[in-house]
């Protein structure tokens, strides 16, 4: 997979250029990096994740490998100061769309979208919106607290949870939002809180949630479809709520669908508050790639 124009090079990346595409994300580079557990340096070794050289510099990188479920998102899009985001786009996408259809493992590519300029690059080569990732704020000022009706146990994630946390993930959400097993592992190492609903002896509902300068950040919250509308989404949520309050943590912010209206509605007992800003999602369908 190489292709030279101009003492450019495009090849596969691996372990070796870690030190380079280190220092291209470091060197005020144009950055698209996918929001999620593992850090774009970690999809090292696996393909598409493809550099744009120039006399042996890597100058551009872009990956977009599948997880082991199949998820596939554009991970990094990365682009050194003075080159032409366009032209490293022109260069390094289509070869890395070319090695997924070959490979047929996933039928779209999926890009969450923080930057203007890379909503119109993605627009412009035929990715389309599917979803929008909305943010919602919670304040201790404004904070409510909904009762309790149905008794949960709360109490702390545990590593032999996991299958059954992957189990409730699977089915709680659209395939494009499902963790693989390797993502869980890694958000419960980075955790400041994992816990998980019981009732009856049974888990039925986990939370995930990190801390920022900014504050605290619901990550992840699932419950298991049979036992929706017992209070377990909001036992796990006040439980968190409580744990951040005795850290000293007055602000807390997590994401969901916009049209996610069962976790709108949850967000808001608490009070949470829907800012106006919004992700959109876009997806590329390769079943209609030439």
């Amino acid at each position: 997979m190489i292709l030279n124009d101009q003492d450019l090079v495009i090849r596969e990346a691996d372990e070796k250029d870690r030190g380079q595409i280190a220092k291209l994300l470091q060197n005020e580079s144009f950055t698209h990096r996918h929001l999620s557990w593992i850090p774009p340096l970690d999809w090292l070794g696996n393909q598409p994740y493809l550099v744009l050289e120039q006399n042996l510099r890597i100058i551009a990188a872009l990956a977009c490998p599948p997880d082991e479920d199949g998820g596939t998102w554009l991970r990094l899009f990365a682009v050194s100061p003075g080159l032409s985001i366009h032209r490293a786009w022109r260069a390094l996408w289509p070869p890395a769309l070319s090695w997924l259809q070959d490979k047929f493992v996933v039928k779209r590519v999926n890009a969450l979208v923080v930057q203007d300029q890379m909503l119109n690059l993605l627009t412009n080569s035929g990715f389309q919106e599917g979803y929008r990732v909305v943010v919602l704020v919670w304040e201790l000022a404004q904070a409510r607290w909904p009762d309790q009706k149905e008794k949960v146990q709360i109490r702390g994630m545990l590593r032999d949870d996991f299958l059954r946390i992957y189990e409730i993930d699977q089915v709680s959400f659209e395939p494009i939002w499902c963790n693989s097993m390797s993502h869980i592992e890694i958000a419960y190492q980075e955790a400041f809180s994992a816990s998980v609903a019981m009732i009856n002896n049974r888990l039925v509902g986990f939370q995930i949630s990190t801390i920022n300068p900014q504050g605290g950040h619901l990550a992840r919250l699932a419950v298991d479809h049979e036992y929706q509308n017992l209070g377990v989404g909001t036992a796990l949520v006040k439980d968190l709520l409580d744990r951040f309050q005795r850290q000293g943590i007055a602000q807390v912010t997590v994401n969901t669908q916009a049209r996610n209206q069962a976790s709108l509605e949850l967000y808001n007992k608490f009070g949470f508050t829907l800012l106006d800003e919004f992700y959109p999602v876009l997806q590329y369908n390769l079943d209609r790639s030439p």
